[in-house]
């Protein structure tokens, strides 16, 4: 079960492998958030995204059940926007796929990537503030 003792543990001991950091992380956007508003502050705005998520991820999967293309498009701009502006990039370059249904391979893959969206937000969420935590507190 991932929780946030897990990959706190986790991310100490590979001591925030930046293999992993880059592939999920917009460290550079964070850095900036964090430089003007703060670390507290800025944890503040990912536990409103936090908070947020289950219900994108919801939309989505109910979206792709009922074969809803236009709403799935328009769920995954929506969760590219919010997972953007706190620097979730493995999530934002996701929903960005997903979001465009002209993609040359999307009728093959939308599937695919709101699973992948549904098994990494939570876990992505928890790398973000474990990294605040251990980086910027």
């Amino acid at each position: 079960m991932i929780n946030e003792k897990n990959v706190n543990l986790v991310i100490r001991d590979v001591k925030m492998s930046q293999l992993v950091l880059d592939e999920v992380l917009d460290i550079p956007t964070i850095k900036q958030y964090i430089d003007v508003i703060g670390p507290q502050t800025f944890l503040q705005s990912v536990t409103v995204f936090e908070e947020i998520v289950p219900q994108y991820l919801e939309a989505l999967d109910q979206f792709l059940n009922d074969s809803d293309a236009l709403s799935l498009c328009q769920q995954a701009h929506q969760l590219k926007g919010a997972a953007g502006s706190i620097g979730l990039k493995r999530l934002q370059l996701l929903a960005h796929d997903l979001q465009q249904n002209e993609h040359p391979e999307w009728t093959q893959l939308h599937a695919q990537w709101v699973q992948r969206l549904i098994k990494w937000g939570k876990h992505d969420i928890l790398i973000l503030k474990a990294y605040i935590r251990e980086y910027h507190a």
